[in-house]
């Protein structure tokens, strides 16, 4: 606008005007119209000839294009304050044959000289750049395969229900639909025929509900449904109808036909619902209730529900795993594993305990959170910053000489981790530990259920001479049978057979065998739960090479750590 201004332009001379891009007016101190250049005049939808000497009023009127209000033209304020006026925001101007242009506009006070003093208008055409922005938010708010909106849109589309509703009270309703084992789909036919499917299905669900009613893509084969002015009844009928059509739907590509089913699961959205991310998890879960039922079910999610709940609180749990990684509230115990028979010099073994502090400060232990870590994916994650954490703190707790072996658990997750060894060994590096310190352990079930894996890990750790404990051995059916395929250093007898020892011969003679056929094979044992001097006796007399329990020391965190012997 500056630039326009300093170079002092004849108005009569409209060859270098006609040349911007961007419309040019210029009108007298009257806001008569003295002067339009091309790029104006193809805004305006009006020639020079028609309006040049009549009011500005008459050439264009501008309004928000939100509240859809008229704006006053601006080009008597900036002559009254004799300063440049620029509007940018949501403007629209009008133009002779009423259509619509977004715009952003400026006025400056043009001085050439007194007799022609007046307003020079700047009109920048911003219809392009709307028009692409539009097009990005599209895209943002929208699933690029099947067109439907996506999650983050469908939330907002959801509070805006929410806020409504507080205005009118009425019931809608929330539908989470699960397509049955897509992923067979896609890995028998590819997921470019996976794609065109989906895509037949989202444009079946359009056809299914009214235009009122939104649909949206959560994630890859999973969708949802917002039904306006329904009740849970009614969205079961709904969706009954779908499977119907469902039924009678032939889903192809490439001269094959496809079976499509579904799981659904429905919530109803009232005034004292929770947020959008929470009502979404409720019909989430209703839907994972649904598909336990079988094929083509629909469950009605209740908050009485007492398995949803649990899962729910799972969900929560794994949610706040995540956040006591991020915050650094999981910690380390330490109980003693002591060697029998017992002396003064036996402690030097400790099996690593992981805790979670909560943000109350409480010490919460493994039962509370573990099932759900397994459950959501994040144990491989834990066993990862166990490690570190038990690495970096080994020379500070133990010091350098002390030759004090630790055992750190690792879950079933970690067993199927190609990455876990280089990850294991560049800790060792990184920390200057001996791997010879560091006992791994795994339990029977992760073993048995992971036995390339386990068998593979425990190879190669082995070969930078860490050991291997197989824990909770004697809980599986198969124990003796995969035993010679692990090569293991020690079995920990599983606890369950050492707890009541002192009140069954068969829990005596249980650990009598698993005892002496750990020596057959040249490997040790530890009996854990140890809870009395009682039991550590007769352990002590079966030839028991370790022991571990309240009798030897509880747990006690590892950084405060005080020797137990």
């Amino acid at each position: 606008m500056a630039s326009l201004i300093a170079m002092n332009i004849d108005p009569q001379s409209d060859y270098t005007l006609n040349l911007i891009k961007d419309g040019v007016i210029i009108v007298d101190n009257a806001l008569n119209v003295v002067f339009m250049n091309a790029a104006a005049e193809h805004l305006c939808a009006c020639p020079r000839y028609e309006i040049q000497g009549q009011p500005m009023h008459q050439l264009m009127l501008l309004i928000d294009a939100e509240t859809r209000q008229t704006i006053e033209l601006p080009m008597q304020a900036c002559l009254d304050q004799s300063r440049t006026i620029k509007i940018n925001k949501h403007t629209l101007l009008l133009d002779r044959s009423r259509q619509e242009h977004a715009i952003e506009i400026s006025c400056a006070p043009y001085p050439s000289d007194a007799s022609q003093a007046g307003i020079l208008v700047l009109l920048r055409d911003q219809s392009e750049t709307q028009h692409l922005a539009q097009q990005i938010n599209h895209h943002l708010a929208h699933d690029a395969l099947t067109g439907l909106i996506n999650r983050p849109r469908f939330e907002s589309e959801l509070a805006r229900t929410q806020d409504n509703m507080q205005t009118y009270g009425v019931e809608h309703c929330l539908c989470y639909l699960d397509v049955h084992q897509f992923k067979l789909i896609n890995n028998q036919a590819g997921h470019v025929i996976g794609n065109q499917i989906l895509k037949q299905f989202a444009e079946l669900l359009r056809g299914c509900v009214r235009s009122i009613d939104t649909v949206a893509r959560i994630s890859g084969d999973e969708f949802a449904l917002l039904l306006l002015n329904q009740s849970p009844q009614q969205a079961k009928l709904i969706i009954q109808g779908l499977l119907d059509e469902i039924a009678d739907f032939s889903f192809s590509a490439h001269k094959s036909d496809f079976e499509f089913a579904l799981a659904t699961g429905i919530v109803a959205i009232t005034q004292h619902s929770p947020e959008p991310a929470q009502l979404l998890t409720h019909a989430e879960l209703a839907c994972g209730s649904a598909k336990k039922h079988g094929v083509n079910q629909i469950y009605i999610f209740s908050h009485d529900d007492y398995e949803l709940t649990r899962q729910h609180s799972e969900i929560m749990r794994a949610g706040g795993i995540k956040d006591a990684l991020q915050e650094n509230r999981f910690s380390l115990y330490c109980q003693p594993i002591v060697a029998l028979p017992v002396s003064d010099d036996s402690v030097q073994h400790y099996e690593l305990l992981l805790r979670l502090n909560d943000r109350s400060g409480n010490v919460l232990l493994p039962a509370s959170f573990i099932p759900a870590a397994e459950q959501f994916g994040l144990m491989a994650q834990l066993d990862r910053w166990v490690i570190a954490t038990a690495f970096s703190s080994y020379h500070a707790i133990f010091g350098n000489d002390s030759g004090v072996h630790i055992a750190i658990n690792l879950s079933g997750h970690s067993l199927n981790d190609e990455d876990l060894f280089a990850y294991v060994e560049a800790q060792f590096q990184t920390h200057n530990l001996e791997p010879a310190l560091v006992c791994f352990e795994i339990t029977e079930t992760a073993a048995i259920s992971n036995l390339g894996g386990a068998s593979e890990l425990i190879k190669q750790l082995k070969t930078l001479g860490c050991r291997f404990a197989l824990d909770d051995f004697g809980s599986g059916l198969s124990s003796f049978a995969y035993l010679k395929n692990l090569p293991v250093d020690y079995l920990k007898i599983d606890g369950s057979f050492i707890i009541d020892m002192s009140n069954g011969s068969v829990d005596n003679a249980m650990v009598e065998v698993i005892n002496q056929l750990g020596h057959l094979l040249g490997i040790r044992t530890i009996a854990e739960c140890a809870e009395s001097d009682e039991v550590v006796d007769q352990l002590s007399k079966l030839g028991v090479d370790y022991v571990q329990g309240h009798a030897m020391g509880s747990p006690v965190p590892l950084a405060g750590l005080t020797p137990v012997h």
